[in-house]
């Protein structure tokens, strides 16, 4: 089934692209420049510090998610929300 374009499930990807692309972007300038602006490099990081796994006996997984986000990073992603809705 192909998607036409602006459909719902084309703009949520294109909202992934530009929040992980705002968020790497915003934590790079935040490391760069928390040289000079230290209050740049306060981070903190959210999800799971290890590993949940699940055993199922003929597979085994684990599943892993952490965000590290400083100052820079939070303007980045409000600004790739900013123009998302701009699109």
């Amino acid at each position: 089934m192909a998607m036409h374009k602006g459909s719902s499930g084309t703009n949520f990807l294109l909202l992934l692209l530009i929040f992980a692309v705002g968020g790497i972007l915003g934590n790079l300038i935040g490391e760069f420049f928390g040289q000079y602006f230290p209050l740049l490099q306060i981070s903190r990081e959210v999800g799971f510090t290890s590993p949940v796994e699940l055993d199922l006996n003929f597979i085994y997984l684990q599943f892993s998610l952490l965000i590290k986000l400083n100052l820079a990073g939070v303007i980045g992603l409000l600004l790739a929300i900013w123009l998302f809705r701009r699109l």
